[in-house]
Formats: structure tokens, sequence, C-alpha cells
């Protein structure tokens, strides 16, 4: 069986939730204690005894689902010891999603919901602005009046692409507003998300600048697993562009209905983690799936048919396959990304650095595509592009032997790649 986990973002929040977990399992109860040591907020009390206007607040809205979705997932995991095919996050989630899947450390993912949800929450407080979801018209419809609106003199813009039907636009106040009764004329249903600022818009520029500086010396870690990319709507090749890709995403549209798309057909059974079935919602709406293929672990019935199926190993779960030629070529490109560049020649760089990589991106996404094994003479390729990237960088000649001699003993194929 493939399970295919996803994480919720902002808007999935309620008074209350996750207080059962609390209440039940002490790996949760550390958890809330962890995060508020690491915030000096009670999130306990934030989380259960917010009123629905307190948990609109940015900064205690992103904290509470953040820590809620992973508490789930720890739950999760530990009664049923699997590990996902996939896995996915709406917005904010993506970053549950990275942490779940290892990339983050729980302390680190904490710290960056935190600073990301003040950041956001300080935009919030200098524009009027909002979001607000639309449902029953297709992308040109939304799109076109958006456009109309933007001449008009009003920012709005299409910040989540979630399925072929519905859309979240965000923009100042007053223009959504006019979009609501517009889309709602011809035969649209709109409604105004728990939000209070307009994600996903270059509104968010000042937002993204301060998440980049605080993430910059934080170290993100190989994934236990894929996790798809807001960004792209596929999944990321390298720890290093998941992290450029979390600050994205801030000024940049959800692609959603493409992280469902590339999902089809993958998986058996999709997991909403978080509080509220927000996404249990979408997935049905994206993919037509039957009622058991999507549960919500925010719903005890959910919780019990898990235990009825899965209990006492019944199930054999199915892992992303290993595929160590695209572990290869992702670590060629993480290699290339993030060594430092001395030369200053833009000629040079353009032609030894950035052409280089383009073309290792382009040999990653044939083989992903193609589903097969990496052959010598692709092996031969790779690391011959890194090479080229790093003596362009004029890196120094101990520091790039040792880079490529640990690409090299990453397979079996080192005598023959070297003679």
């Amino acid at each position: 069986m493939r399970v295919a986990l996803l994480f919720p973002g902002q808007g999935a929040q309620y008074p209350g939730m996750g207080k059962n977990l609390y209440d039940s399992y002490p790996t949760v109860k550390h958890l809330f204690e962890e995060a508020s040591d690491i915030t000096h907020l009670d999130l306990r009390r934030i989380c259960f005894e917010s009123t629905v206007d307190n948990l609109k607040q940015t900064e205690k809205a992103q904290l509470a689902i953040f820590l809620v979705s992973f508490a789930q997932y720890t739950v999760l995991n530990s009664e049923f010891q699997f590990e996902p095919y996939l896995s996915a996050g709406h917005s904010l989630g993506e970053i549950t999603a990275l942490t779940c899947a290892g990339a983050i450390k729980f302390q680190d993912g904490i710290q960056i919901v935190h600073q990301r949800g003040r950041a956001m929450q300080e935009i919030a407080q200098e524009v009027d602005g909002g979001m607000v979801a639309v449902m029953g018209l297709d992308r040109t419809t939304v799109q076109n009046e958006c456009e109309s609106l933007f001449k008009e003199g009003f920012e709005i813009v299409i910040a989540n692409y979630n399925s072929d039907k519905q859309f979240v636009i965000a923009g100042v106040s007053s223009g959504l507003s006019i979009l609501s009764r517009r889309l709602e004329s011809q035969g649209g249903r709109t409604i105004f998300l728990k939000v209070n600022a307009p994600f996903h818009t270059q509104f968010m520029s000042a937002a993204a600048e301060k998440l980049g500086a605080f993430m910059k010396n934080l170290q993100f870690n190989a994934f236990n697993w894929p996790v798809i990319s807001n960004v792209t709507g596929k999944p990321h090749i390298t720890s290093w562009q998941a992290k450029e890709d979390i600050v994205r995403q801030i000024i940049s549209p959800v692609l959603w209905s493409q992280t469902m798309l590339y999902m089809k057909n993958k998986i058996d059974v999709f997991i909403n983690v978080g509080p509220s079935p927000v996404l249990e919602n979408i997935a049905r709406n994206n993919l037509e799936l039957e009622p058991k293929q999507v549960i919500s672990m925010d719903e005890p019935l959910s919780r019990t048919w898990l235990n009825q199926m899965w209990g006492k190993n019944r199930v054999k779960f199915i892992k992303y396959p290993r595929k160590i030629h695209l572990s290869l070529i992702s670590s060629c490109l993480a290699e290339a990304a993030s060594t430092k560049n001395r030369n200053d020649n833009v000629s040079e760089y353009e032609q030894g650095v950035i052409r280089p990589y383009a073309r290792l991106v382009e040999l990653y996404e044939e083989i992903e595509k193609k589903d097969t094994e990496i052959t010598i003479s692709q092996v031969k390729e790779a690391i011959s592009l890194l090479e080229i990237i790093l003596n362009t960088k004029k890196l120094p000649s101990s520091e790039k032997e040792s880079i490529l001699n640990k690409i090299k003993n990453m397979i079996s194929l080192r005598e023959k790649v070297t003679n």
C-alpha cells in the first residue's frame, strides 16, 4: 500500500485542536512543552483556550497548526511504524512535511514557523488584505476577473491553485469584496478565509527576506521520503532547493492542483495530518477518490478505521524507491549550489556554472521521468558537469577532489567512472 501524508496550512486552525492527543499521549505533551520553551509562548493555552478571533493571528495560528500536525504525525508513526511513499504540505504545511520527513529538526521547524508567522503578521498589520476561496468556476473566468480588477487599481492575484474549480485569491480587502460579488453573480461560490493578510503575493516580500535571513545558517538534512514543493508541484530535488522554496513560496502561488496531479495513480491512501479535514476534501475533489482512500487524523472515526485496518501489521506499506541514481544527481546539484564562488567574471560564470547546473537539473528530470537506472555515460556527464562548475568557481584543488571523490564513492561504479 502506498500512503501519502498531507499537511494543512493556515486556515485549518480551530479552538481546542490537539487537546485529545495532549490528554492521551505523554509524547505529545512533551512536544507542547518543548515548543513552548523554544518560542516563550504557552502553546497549550493558544491551542486549547484561544477564541476563533485570537487564532486568526498569523503568529499563533501557524505555530498551533504546525505543532498539532507534527503531534498527529508522531502518534501515527508510533502506532503503525510506517514510512509514507510521498508527502506534501499546503503553504505552512510544507514546513511540517519537511520536518516529518527528517529534512528539518523539530526544534528548527518550530523556530522557522515562529519567524515566518511573526514576519507575515507584521505585513498583516500594515496591509488591509485577506484571502477568499472561490469554487465552482473555471480558471479562465477567475483569472480574467482578477486581471480586470487589477487594471482598476485593486491588487489581487490567484494565490492558491487548489483544483480545476477551486482557487484562493489574495489581495486588498476592498478588491476581494468586489471580486466576491462579481464571481457569485456568475454562479461561483466564495468564502472569506480565516486569515488577515494576502499570503503568497508580492505583499509578502519583506517577510520572505526576513525568513531567508533567519534560515541562512540552518542545516537542512536529506529526506527520509520525497516531499513535494508548493512552488513547482514536484518533489524537492535537494534539501538546498527545499530551503530556498520555503522562502520563495511566501511570495509565490501554491500549486496544489499540480501536487495532486503528481500523486495521481501513485497513491492508494491519503492521510490528512493536522487540524480540520481541509486537504481531505480537496483531495477528493481533485482525484475523485473512494471514501476510504482519504482519511483525516483529526477525526476519531478515521483513527478507529486505521486501527482496524492497519493494526497488528495487517498491511504491507510500500516505500518510495531508493534510487541511487537520483541521489547521485541530487548530490551533484547540492554541491554545485552550495560551494563558494571565487570567480567574479560574469561571462565565465554564465558558461561554467549556470549552464552546467541547468543541464544537471535537466538530467535529473530525464532520469526521474523515465524511471530507469543510471547509465555509465550519465554518471560521467553528471560528474563532469559538477567538475566544470567547481573549476569555474575556482575551488581549491584539495576541496574539489574531496567533493568529487565523495560523489564517486556513492555508487559501486567508481572504477568504471575513473578508468
